[in-house]
């Protein structure tokens, strides 16, 4: 199965060009703050947003893949106020804790991240709630989220790591073939850890310049 994936648009190049930009595959996988934002308030910002997620969903159409999916991100306000249910006939199938499986591969999407600057799908790191996230994570081939596991591509430019130490308990647990996630701008890349291989597909860099490629990943399915 060929995988193409990618997150942390956050609207920076058109809508149109970004089509231009995703080969032809099987699956594309978005791993959050696709939109970009115009208000700081959450609920202004996505109002603000359905304008731009409608504009996404009539580019998408033209994207050549059998199937898309999405996972909101925390700056993807329009999915935590689940006003991304008025888009009428979406071109992608958007994940919030659950499950797809897509020619005998099971994906599963979460979008919640440690608290940070309260914005959108945040969840204190330490807390119970929290931990009954994760552990909703089903056993998958293909994990998707928009943030990542401690310790793995999540490094900030003052050399923090800042992923979720119970986000990466879970996949210690599960063993997914692929973990794909975004968020951490500066640690875009590839890392293999344990039974999974991880891969941050940041668009754009810390500056917010959209300089990553979409990152393609050959599935074996066998």
């Amino acid at each position: 199965m060929k995988i193409v994936a990618t997150s942390d648009i956050h609207g920076r190049i058109p809508w149109n060009e970004l089509v231009e930009t995703i080969p032809s595959c099987d699956v594309l996988i978005i791993a959050g703050d696709l939109l970009p934002n115009h208000y700081r308030d959450g609920t202004m910002d996505a109002y603000w947003q359905l304008n731009q997620l409608d504009q996404f969903n009539r580019a998408a159409r033209k994207i050549r893949a059998g199937k898309i999916l999405l996972v909101p991100g925390n700056h993807d306000w329009v999915f935590e106020a689940g006003l991304h249910r008025e888009i009428v006939s979406p071109a992608y199938t958007s994940l919030l804790d659950e499950s797809i499986t897509v020619d005998g591969v099971t994906f599963y999407g979460t979008p919640w991240v440690p608290a940070f600057c309260d914005w959108a799908f945040n969840v204190e790191k330490d807390s119970d709630l929290m931990q009954r996230l994760r552990d909703k994570i089903a056993p998958c081939d293909v994990l998707i989220t928009h943030g990542p596991a401690y310790g793995i591509l999540d490094t900030t430019i003052d050399g923090r790591n800042v992923g979720c130490r119970k986000l990466r308990e879970r996949i210690r647990r599960i063993t997914p073939k692929v973990h794909i996630h975004g968020d951490i701008h500066e640690s875009f890349g590839t890392l293999d850890y344990g039974e999974t291989s991880h891969y941050n597909v940041s668009m754009v860099d810390v500056n917010y310049q959209p300089i990553n490629p979409v990152v393609e990943i050959n599935l074996d399915t066998k």
